[in-house]
């Protein structure tokens, strides 16, 4: 059971998204947006840390560091994301574009640390 979930780490993760997108669609005919977001951000948080693990079993050195090296940057991108949907809300102007501007970056040097330390290095290539 285990290795077919690892196997099909992708599919889990586009049949997470769309079933939430439906359930926010349901939530949003009787909640506002920030009662869906507090209803959901639970769920999303577990779910990226499950889909976080997954990847770590099949291809973390160390399983303990990556997944605190995993909860790190998953929690500092949804710090961002929720002040970006915050300053949204607050702004006559728009949102404030440095938030997603950080977002990307944490992204991308979480990306390269992620790979240069943690993913086992593939022998044979």
């Amino acid at each position: 059971m285990m290795k077919q979930l690892i196997k099909n780490r992708e599919l889990l993760t586009l049949i997470f998204v769309f079933i939430m997108i439906g359930i926010c669609l349901l939530l949003g005919l009787f909640l506002n947006l920030e009662q869906i977001l507090i209803c959901i951000s639970p769920v999303l948080i577990i779910f990226m840390m499950f889909r976080d693990w997954l990847k770590g079993q099949e291809e973390a050195k160390n399983l303990k560091h990556f997944m605190i090296f995993r909860l790190i940057i998953n929690i500092i991108i949804f710090v961002l994301m929720i002040l970006y949907i915050f300053s949204s809300y607050q702004s006559d102007s728009g949102p404030n574009i440095l938030y997603m501007l950080g977002w990307c970056i944490v992204i991308f040097i979480g990306y390269i640390i992620e790979n240069k330390y943690f993913i086992k290095k593939e022998s044979g290539k």
